[in-house]
């Protein structure tokens, strides 16, 4: 059988008595096939291409018809009940739809088809460029080995937003920090699709239910969150972060809690408030202010510390010269730059509770000042909001965005620039002459992607079409890559591990052979060391693992 059902109905009568019935449902076919065999090979491999034909006859002559790349090759067989493998005669050796089709007195009685694509025996690297395309012929100058190439909008305003929102989503991810901020990019997504039944929104929904469920296991004691490694009451920013993400995906697939459920942020809050950084206590206040929680009491006591700190010497500094990818809020918190965003995003929370200040005047200004002339993102972000700003300022601000910086200021300043894109008309790149196929973006763009033979050698568009800036990606073999160099060492070791007197005791034994024991254990140890001063965001290291191998 092909499928089978099972079928449940229950209902109530007029009397009030429920009940219900079960009935049971199956698909047949007589004929019909299945592949057997990978769709996926590297250049040299021979595949022993073959599928199954399940029967529901016995001793029943057939005809199967297969094709590819050209040829046609004809097989007449006598199939046994049940399941029959058959090897295919075709000699496959490149990329092409390999198609089969099963007859019986003449009648076709089943028919499948799949891709196989053949690709090179190094590792693929990705790829980028950005070209300025007009009207007609677009030289494209991509290298032979090219695949899975992609073109779209790279320059306005929207695709600028889109692109940093999935890069957000698509970024290593696993701790409460990165969760939380690839839980924030979701959202936004899911609330600028139209349809909220398509394919695509049941792919995001699936995507932040996976990433809340990942939160929840993340949590401590109490509901509350801490750094790797560290025991304790948890961290009161990191809770109100965790709960801030949830609070974002909550809203935005409609899922209503109850007041009380979100009162764990403040309650960590109020218990470490005077032991924070100023800037991380207006953060959480930020948060909360957005989640309407009561608040108003805590905003007069950020106030009043701020008022208390004044200025200091170290303020009156030259400008602010650190690198645009330092962290403002998890390296320098407590910097004078810190403090005068903590400063800036006071001013705005407290217009908004209606509360006036007590921080002098001066004060204020200085700190807007060193805000709006550093080069950080959310500085910027902060005052945009402290001031209003226009779809012009966002722009530059996202442009500012990078992957090298950290997951929660892209995420913060993605979701505070928001409302700024939807007064932005859109631009759409239109479709390129030849077998470009459209695609859908997570964060809602789309993009062009090349589905024809080869590597196309130009782009073509109408005359009418407006100078625009696309960037086109691809992949390519590694061996014929132009890499960028960065200064990271790459060390791997294979371990043998072998047992000590004591249980669970090991030494390690360097491996330095060809000689592999399947019946001992190994320790695989990859280490990447940075050649630069500059902090690395993150190291990704792809490793196949072998069967029972863990991390």
């Amino acid at each position: 059988s092909l499928t089978r059902w099972r079928i449940t109905a229950r209902g109530m009568n007029g009397d009030g008595l429920v009940g219900q019935g079960r009935a049971y449902l199956r698909s047949e076919k007589n004929l019909y096939m299945k592949w057997s065999m990978p769709t996926v090979y590297r250049v040299g491999d021979k595949p022993a291409a073959g599928l199954f034909i399940f029967s529901q006859q016995d001793n029943e002559p057939v005809a199967l018809v297969t094709k590819f790349a050209g040829a046609e090759m004809r097989q007449t067989l006598t199939l046994h009940k049940g399941a029959n493998y058959i090897s295919l005669a075709q000699n496959i050796q490149q990329s092409g739809l390999l198609s089969a089709e099963l007859q019986q007195n003449g009648q076709v009685q089943d028919s499948i088809s799949t891709k196989l694509s053949f690709v090179d025996n190094s590792w693929p690297v990705e790829q980028q460029k950005n070209v300025m395309l007009g009207g007609g012929e677009n030289a494209l100058m991509l290298p032979e080995q090219a695949s899975n190439i992609r073109l779209q909008s790279s320059e306005t305003p929207q695709e600028i937003f889109r692109n940093n929102l999935d890069a957000l989503v698509d970024g290593p991810w696993g701790g409460v920090i990165n969760t939380g901020s690839r839980l924030i990019p979701l959202s936004l997504a899911w609330r600028s699709l139209a349809d909220h039944q398509s394919a695509a929104a049941n792919d995001i929904r699936q995507m932040i239910q996976d990433n809340r469920l990942r939160l929840m296991q993340l949590a401590g004691p109490g509901a509350r969150f801490t750094w790797w490694g560290e025991d304790g009451n948890g961290d009161a920013f990191l809770t109100a972060w965790a709960w801030y993400a949830d609070w974002q995906a909550s809203q935005a697939l409609g899922v209503t809690q109850q007041p009380e459920y979100w009162q764990h942020m403040l309650d960590s809050y109020a218990e470490q408030a005077d032991n924070m950084p100023l800037l991380h206590r207006a953060l959480v206040l930020a948060w909360a202010q957005e989640m309407n929680l009561p608040c108003k009491t805590l905003l007069k006591g950020l106030d009043e510390a701020i008022a208390r700190r004044g200025t200091k010497d170290e303020d009156f500094s030259e400008e602010d010269i650190r690198d645009i990818n330092d962290s403002l809020i998890l390296d320098t918190p407590e910097s004078p730059l810190g403090d005068a965003v903590a400063n800036v995003l006071t001013m705005t929370l407290l217009k908004k509770a209606q509360l006036k200040s007590t921080v002098m005047p001066q004060v204020q200004q200085y700190a807007w000042d060193k805000a709006a002339n550093s080069n950080q993102p959310l500085a910027h972000t902060v005052v945009l909001l402290n001031s209003g700003g226009d779809a012009t300022q966002t722009a530059a601000i996202l442009s500012g965005l990078t992957a090298e910086q950290s997951t929660i200021e892209r995420a913060l300043a993605m979701n505070w620039l928001a409302k700024y894109m939807a007064t932005m008309p859109p631009v759409v790149l239109p479709a390129p002459a030849g077998a470009w196929a459209k695609h859908k973006l997570t964060g809602g763009g789309e993009y062009w992607r090349w589905v024809g033979q080869g590597v196309p050698d130009i782009l073509s568009f109408g005359d009418e079409l407006s100078p625009q800036n696309v960037q086109v990606r691809w992949r390519e073999p590694a061996k014929t890559a132009q890499q960028s160099n960065i200064p990271v060492t790459v060390e791997r070791q294979l371990y043998r591990l072998i047992p000590g007197e004591e249980e669970m005791s090991f030494t390690l034994q360097p491996v330095t052979s060809n000689e592999i024991d399947s019946d001992a254990l190994y320790l695989d140890e990859i280490t990447l060391t940075s050649e630069q001063d500059a902090v690395l965001r993150y190291g990704q290291v792809e490793v196949p693992l072998p069967p029972g191998a863990d991390v």
